[in-house]
């Protein structure tokens, strides 16, 4: 470690202390800067975390579709509906440990937000959510026909209650059943017997999407590839693809979030570069002075850069503080506005770092020019400053 510094964090300090409104104001640009980075990033990370939680809570290894879906079937997309029967065929594969045809449907104009309906075979219910349980009313049993379960999220919005007719596309449904809050997306869902709701949307023995679940896992890709390949007109995603996918959709996200978040980094930067500059010019006599009684150049090059780097770390830190309270104003906007509470800002570890480093990156483009400007001054004209 160099030597000389603890007496340039010492004078540096020293410096700082002396212009206080100047340093909190400085301070104060930087920390906004960066409170604003960190909660504009920290909504794209818990999507991501998000994400990869809903995934992997499914315990299923492939997810199929009818090919021309780009992603995951929205609900509602009949129009790429599938024989049933395919599903029945591929729970026959050697691989296949258990296969869940689904069949999914949104329904407007219930009086509360989209009712997003998704039907499945009661016996396979638990195998989908094997972590599901009713708060009041049960579960779907296959003695069931116009029946619902609905996620908690979705009964507190729409005012479900036991007992509730729904109409879906014409046909009554009575819910049976209301589920404990998992913390999920699917808390945002109701559930019918598949046989159901196929007959209420005319949709027959058809599907929109499937859940596969393998005896060996580690064969995800080669089975996948065997689906393809026996049914033309099918797409079978491994979790680890659909994981990757939404991980790289993400990424195209943050690097939106960054690149709307770099106007405030900027001015950040410039905040941190005028005050510098401006201490600089103010302290022309005292650097020459520094330099007279045997401070060399990079001495006072190390103390304005280290200058520099105090304000940017001390605003970086409560910059991440800000982005962790901005984050939350977020979640709290979520909820109260759209009644959603499985996605979540949240600022990891990761984003605290990336912080932390960008307030360095701010401090240390900032200071580099001032720095070698007082390095640079001539000690004789520098004492004759007035």
């Amino acid at each position: 470690m160099n030597p000389r510094m603890p007496g340039v964090l010492s004078l540096a300090l020293s410096n700082l202390s002396r212009r206080r409104v100047r340093t909190i104001l400085t301070t104060l640009g930087v920390t906004l800067a960066i409170a604003f980075t960190v909660g504009l990033l920290s909504l794209s990370e818990g999507v991501s975390l998000t994400v990869e939680r809903e995934v992997t809570k499914l315990g299923v290894d492939i997810f199929v579709w009818k090919k021309g879906m780009e992603t995951v079937p929205l609900p509602g997309m009949m129009t790429y509906a599938f024989p049933e029967e395919y599903v029945h065929e591929i729970s026959s594969f050697e691989n296949t440990q258990f296969a869940i045809p689904a069949l999914e449907t949104i329904v407007l104009g219930t009086g509360g937000p989209p009712l997003i309906i998704e039907g499945i075979p009661p016996s396979s219910f638990l195998k989908f959510k094997p972590y599901a349980r009713a708060e009041e009313g049960r579960l779907l049993s296959d003695d069931d026909h116009h029946a619902l379960v609905v996620g908690s999220a979705l009964a507190e919005t729409s005012n479900m209650t036991l007992g509730a007719s729904v109409n879906v596309m014409g046909t009554n449904f009575t819910v049976v059943g209301i589920l404990s809050s998992g913390g999920d997306i699917f808390d945002s869902v109701a559930y019918a017997p598949l046989s159901a709701l196929q007959g209420a949307s005319g949709q027959g023995e058809r599907v929109n999407w499937a859940m596969i679940k393998l005896t060996d896992p580690s064969a995800a890709k080669e089975t996948a590839a065997l689906i393809e390949t026996r049914f033309g007109d099918l797409t079978a995603v491994t979790m680890d693809d659909a994981l990757a996918f939404s991980n790289s959709m993400l990424g195209i996200a943050r690097a939106i979030h960054l690149s709307i978040s770099s106007v405030s980094l900027l001015i950040g930067v410039l905040f941190v570069f005028a005050t510098m500059l401006i201490s600089v010019s103010e302290r022309v006599r005292e650097i020459g002075t520094l330099r007279a009684i045997g401070a060399s150049r990079y001495f006072i090059f190390e103390l304005i850069v280290v200058e520099s780097l105090t304000i940017s770390i001390i605003g970086g830190a409560l910059g991440c503080l800000g982005g962790y309270l901005l984050s939350e104003a977020i979640n709290w906007i979520i909820v109260e506005s759209m009644g959603v509470t499985f996605v979540q800002a949240a600022v990891t570890y990761s984003l605290v770092a990336i912080g932390l480093g960008i307030a360095l990156l701010v401090g240390g483009l900032a200071g580099l020019y001032p720095a070698w400007k007082a390095a640079k001054l001539d000690i004789v004209e520098a004492l004759r400053y007035e």
